[in-house]
């Protein structure tokens, strides 16, 4: 296994495999918007860390960080709390 940063040409491998993902949750859900689904991945690789594991040349899985400048405790900082969802201040995927 090969851990490493995301590259502009794993997006769409990224965008499927997070669409996958969404298209198996089994509790009720909003309507997934495949746009910002793109638009969520390509922000996070120019504004964060966007990390993926490689086996055997294809991606098993992504791992998305970003820095927060907050301290306080409790407080949501610059983006939240990570994950692809954003955080309590929204900028999820629906």
């Amino acid at each position: 296994m090969i851990i490493r940063r995301a590259v502009p040409e794993d997006v769409s491998v990224l965008h499927k495999m997070l669409i996958d993902m969404y298209n198996r949750i089994e509790v009720p859900a909003s309507p997934l918007s495949e746009r910002k689904v793109l638009d969520v991945i390509k922000s996070a690789m120019e504004t964060g860390i966007v990390i993926v594991a490689e086996v055997e040349g294809r991606i098993s899985g992504p791992l998305r960080g970003m820095t927060n400048c907050n301290w306080r405790l409790g407080g949501s900082g610059r983006g939240g709390g990570g994950g692809w969802g954003g955080g309590r201040r929204g900028g999820g995927l629906s």
